[in-house]
């Protein structure tokens, strides 16, 4: 027998072992579309996102050809010819106990050496029979919904006997409190969560993450207002009303099949519904407003354990957590005020910028403190970082101005002197930026801003072309792990300050560093890879080093365009080696009049070269 009639004998045969079962199923008839690909998600309940990334599979499914392969010979696939979906037919409701599963499915288990009944009877075991990837019957559903939420209390409890007792042990505090912070929620216990965290703030003021204990004392105080008795109030009124419109509704339906009803009759009965219908939506109204109320009144009361926890601390420097509450109780305020259009105005009594100010500075009680530097400083803080969260830039650059001017570094706390500092720096002002950069690094090496006098002290070094000095200060935050937020800054610099020292390859690992890590994209990507173009052209002696140059400056134009800075830088050089070390002058052409035509790109500093530039070629 030759070994293609053995494969054919073998494939032709049928099954022998009879281990068949014939159950009733539900399936789709064959064939494939678009139509078939929405049946399917409908069918296993999957969300829309999901549903439309299946149809842009399949479209793209359809433009592929299968490939011939030199020794396979085979008849071609008739996908139109088969059923792609079948699954064990399912009651609506599913089966209450194994005695109302199909006889033939527990036959199949039990030859598989699982007799479910078997295993039900066993004390404290569920069982969850599977057939063909469908669930066709779970024991002990209600059990075990009984027994995880008794487990839940009981998990519960513990974590906060632990909490109250892990005062002086804060590694054991926090992974408890990260516990709770997900356990208490999802059970509506909002009001145990307040008083828990409340409690834990109350331990150390100090504490630097004692703010984070009292964000959640806010939150959860918000989270009051909207109680479970608002929904089971709005679930009982449409209970109430729901055999009244649907007696209504049937009445209304029997008038219209009914001979010899005037029309004067179905429509008073259809009155009958509609008023019903109006009484209905009445009810669940006035519901919602005392829900409306509740919410308010909560929020209200948690702005109070705010404004007064930073109203208590507002004249004390050391305490640098009176500035994160300030950050919260200025993005609460904005939260409030009411957008208004750009040329129309505020609606008479609406919350606007101005309220939010006067409000600010009324719980901030700072007319009480005039007599306190501390506090009119963070007042100023107060209103330029309610600036930032309203977008008014020019307000926040005012009052932090304010604090420039009148004050000293001495008088202010790590905090302001921190994005202070920043605020100077980006406008310039480097001799004021260095005094509070300066200070951070002397006096408040333990704070957690300590990272913005190492990133700031080494823009303003690498800035006055001392590169030595700024890596030298980039190294001592990054080797001694002073990295909060200003990580991905002072990494930047330092591959900068690597690249003007001429050390490329320890500067293209920072930099590529940057451009590959997911958590820091955006402009410092854009600027990473016109750095990597930069050394490599510094370094070019070919064309292929020249053509390695042009591959960096491309993607970040064509892959970063938004930050137009270095998509123009990008641009204008990868254009000047065209032209002057490759050879394609009409390349280089059409590239810069390709960047012209960037409406944010040609009025840069390098757009307006570019202009001059091209006339040149």
């Amino acid at each position: 027998m030759t070994d293609n009639a053995q494969l054919t004998e073998h494939f032709t045969r049928g099954y022998q072992h009879g281990f068949v079962t014939d159950i009733e199923s539900e399936s789709l008839p064959p064939g494939l579309d678009e139509d078939v690909v929405r049946k399917i998600s409908a069918i296993k309940r999957e969300p829309q996102f999901l549903t439309e990334w299946r149809l842009r599979a399949f479209r793209h499914w359809l433009t592929m050809h299968e490939p011939l392969w030199a020794q396979v010979r085979y008849n071609p696939v008739d996908y139109q010819s088969l059923s792609y979906y079948s699954a064990p037919k399912q009651r609506t409701d599913g089966p209450k106990s194994l005695d109302e599963v199909d006889p033939k499915l527990l036959e199949t288990y039990a030859k598989l050496g699982v007799p479910l009944h078997e295993r039900a009877r066993l004390a404290g075991v569920a069982v969850d029979a599977v057939f063909d990837s469908v669930s066709v019957a779970t024991t002990f559903k209600d059990k075990l919904e009984k027994e995880k939420e008794a487990a839940t209390g009981k998990a519960i409890d513990a974590y906060e006997a632990a909490a109250k007792s892990a005062r002086t042990n804060p590694q054991a505090l926090e992974f408890v409190l990260g516990e709770l912070r997900k356990l208490l929620p999802g059970r509506g216990e909002h009001k145990r969560m307040r008083d828990l965290f409340k409690e834990i703030f109350d331990w150390d003021h100090n504490d630097p993450k004692s703010m984070t204990y009292l964000y959640e004392v806010i939150r959860s105080t918000e989270r009051m207002g909207d109680m479970p008795e608002f929904a089971q109030q709005a679930e009982k009124v449409r209970k109430d009303f729901s055999a009244k419109l649907a007696d209504g509704r049937k009445a209304v339906d029997q008038l219209e099949r009914k001979q010899g009803v005037t029309r004067p009759e179905i429509d008073t009965a259809k009155e009958a519904v509609k008023k019903l219908s109006a009484e209905l939506e009445a009810e669940l109204a006035k519901v919602e407003v005392k829900r409306q109320a509740s919410i308010a009144e909560q929020k209200k009361r948690a702005l109070k354990i705010l404004s007064d926890a930073v109203a208590e601390s507002i004249n004390d420097r050391k305490q640098e957590g009176t500035e994160k509450l300030i950050v919260f109780l200025a993005e609460k305020l904005a939260r409030k005020i009411k957008r208004v259009k750009a040329g129309t105005k505020p609606e008479p009594g609406a919350y606007t910028s101005a309220e939010a100010e006067k409000e600010l500075t009324k719980l901030l009680r700072l007319e009480e403190n005039r007599s306190s530097l501390v506090a009119q400083a963070r007042g100023f803080f107060a209103l330029g970082q309610l600036a930032v969260f309203t977008r008014e830039p020019e307000k926040t650059a005012a009052n932090f101005a304010k604090i420039a001017a009148n004050f000293k570094a001495e008088e202010l706390n790590p905090t302001i002197l921190a994005l202070v500092g920043d605020s100077l720096l980006a406008k310039g002002d480097l001799k004021k930026a260095e005094e509070f950069f300066r200070y951070i690094l002397e006096f408040a090496r333990s704070s957690e801003y300590a990272d913005y006098g190492f990133a700031g002290l080494a823009d303003i070094r690498f800035g006055e072309k001392k590169y030595a000095e700024a890596l030298s200060l980039c190294n001592e935050a990054i080797d001694n792990n002073i990295l909060m937020s200003k990580e991905l800054d002072l990494r930047f610099t330092r591959a900068r300050s690597l690249a003007e020292l001429a050390k490329y390859k320890e500067a293209k690992e920072e930099f590529e560093e940057i451009a590959k890590t997911k958590e820091w994209r955006g402009e410092k990507t854009a600027a990473s890879l016109y750095w990597l173009g930069l050394m490599e052209e510094r370094q070019a002696t070919d064309k292929d080093g020249y053509a390695r140059a042009v591959a960096y400056y491309r993607r970040c134009y064509m892959t970063w365009k938004k930050y137009e800075v270095w998509a123009a830088k990008s641009y204008f050089a990868e254009a000047k080696i065209l032209a002057t070390k490759l050879d394609q002058k009409d390349g280089a052409k059409r590239l810069l009049q390709e960047m012209l035509e960037k409406e944010r790109i040609k009025d840069t500093r390098e757009g307006i070269e570019a202009k001059a530039y091209l006339l040149g070629l």
